[in-house]
């Protein structure tokens, strides 16, 4: 069921801690290698973090369209920072990818109670060391959230990336594939970094730029206040 979270309020995180019951652990380290693009066919891989399916008209989605899954044809995906990239790699003359994987950000997860046929309407999952949530598994695909924050490389300078979680699918022999990392930045996070790093750049712009593809947290002037973003990831242990 999705929730309303209303005008102003952050991105959701999640369900409720509880104890998942007996099964298999894994755990892995996975790290950033690029921004996650659209897809040929103009559909992009996520989560809904703010429990909408908005478009254009819808105010409390910032008037911003969500995207489509392409693995399952889901509705309400949330990665505003496909649409960002390619305007701040023209206006730097620079490519995110070298940024993000140079850096090389990285975030343990840990699942626990996984039963052998991969689907378990609660398993349990942990981000980035925080206790772990309880969150649906289907034919080995789960997503989920958490309050964890990350470093991950902008532009100019790392930014701390919020409410940091996975969507990807564990596979019978135990791996993982299709993994993104996800979460969102806060607009004021950006550009107070920004204009730390870099002074010659117009806090401003940076501003109006991002305030103008913001697509979370809606407050009641009328802006939005985060941007959501998707990150492809490769598993570098487990």
């Amino acid at each position: 069921m999705r929730r309303d979270l209303g005008p102003g309020a952050p991105p959701d995180l999640g369900p409720t801690p509880v104890d998942p019951g007996p099964g298999d652990s894994f755990t892995f380290t996975l790290q950033l290698v690029g921004v996650h693009r659209e897809s040929f066919d103009g559909r992009s891989r996520g989560i809904d973090l703010d429990g909408r399916i908005s478009d254009e008209t819808d105010d409390l989605g910032c008037n911003q369209e969500d995207w489509e899954d392409p693995l399952d044809g889901e509705r309400g995906v949330d990665n505003t920072l496909a649409l960002l990239a390619p305007t701040l790699e023209a206006a730097l003359g620079m490519s995110l990818d070298e940024g993000v994987e140079a850096f090389g950000a990285a975030v343990d997860i840990r699942l626990i109670g996984v039963d052998g046929s991969r689907t378990d309407p609660g398993v349990a999952l942990g981000v980035g060391g925080e206790p772990p949530r309880v969150v649906p598994m289907r034919g080995g695909r789960f997503q989920g959230t958490s309050d964890r924050g990350l470093e991950v490389w902008l532009t100019v300078a790392a930014v701390r990336l919020r409410g940091v979680g996975v969507d990807a699918r564990l596979t019978a022999s135990g791996t993982l594939t299709d993994v993104v990392v996800v979460g969102h930045f806060d607009i004021d996070d950006v550009v107070e970094t920004v204009t730390a790093t870099a002074p010659d750049i117009d806090p401003g712009l940076v501003r109006t730029t991002l305030e103008a593809v913001a697509d979370l947290d809606p407050g009641g002037d009328g802006l939005c206040r985060s941007i959501s973003a998707v990150y492809d990831a490769e598993v570098v242990s487990r």
